[in-house]
């Protein structure tokens, strides 16, 4: 709550947004059968995920240098502290419950990405890797 409402300016990208990136059932394929190692690793990391990796952090830390995949909109939020049920969730006051002005705010928060394009750089990037490894085997 204290660095929600401090006036830093701030952005976030919620679950409602993130949930929608991931790559599906052929890409963590391809991605199980590379050999480079970074790759490896990687699939290490993500063995829980079964067929689907979803992309929630690298859509959020990509956010810090990019918005190329992401709209942001300006908003006002605040943390529900004493919520029997919701302690911790953030409010957006400017939505139509709470109808708060947002001409000051510095916060601003994700409303829609472009899936499609986001997974599409993201698998790129990682089969760089590959493709550094194949072709330095050779």
């Amino acid at each position: 709550k204290i660095v929600a409402e401090s006036g830093l300016r701030m952005k976030f990208v919620g679950l409602d947004i993130t949930r929608h990136c991931f790559f599906g059932p052929e890409r963590v394929r391809m991605m199980r059968s590379a050999q480079s190692p970074v790759i490896k690793a990687l699939m290490k990391l993500a063995r829980l995920h079964g067929d689907y990796i979803y992309l929630h952090d690298p859509l959020a830390m990509f956010c810090i240098v990019s918005d190329a995949y992401v709209t942001f909109k300006k908003s006002l939020l605040t943390v529900e502290t004493s919520g029997r049920f919701s302690r911790g969730l953030c409010v957006n006051l400017d939505d139509y419950n709470w109808n708060r002005d947002v001409t000051d705010s510095a916060t601003e928060i994700a409303v829609k990405a472009d899936e499609r394009g986001f997974e599409d750089e993201c698998f790129g990037r990682i089969m760089l890797f590959e493709k550094q490894y194949v072709s330095r085997a050779v």
